[in-house]
């Protein structure tokens, strides 16, 4: 149940980061690089302020294969995502 909340973070601000990294009109290594950096950043410093290491992230390569497949997602439908949230 929390591996699959833990996901569903994941894809959520790897989306939010990829969407952030458009607006500054980024290439598309500066995308992926910001959708990672988003989509890890806070289990990483959850983590490494419990002392569990090594992170999960590194130990679990699902979350890099989640990360670019919501990365390549959002860099499709990001205009479709766009006129969701802006609604």
């Amino acid at each position: 149940m929390f591996y699959t909340i833990d996901i569903l973070g994941t894809i959520a601000f790897a989306i939010s980061g990829v969407l952030v990294a458009f607006n500054k009109k980024m290439d598309l290594f500066g995308i992926l690089i910001i959708a990672f950096v988003t989509a890890v950043g806070g289990g990483t410093l959850r983590d490494l302020l419990i002392g569990n290491t090594p992170v999960s992230w590194m130990t679990d390569m699902t979350y890099s294969y989640v990360i670019l497949g919501s990365a390549i997602f959002a860099i499709i439908f990001r205009s479709k995502i766009n006129s969701v949230l802006n609604v």
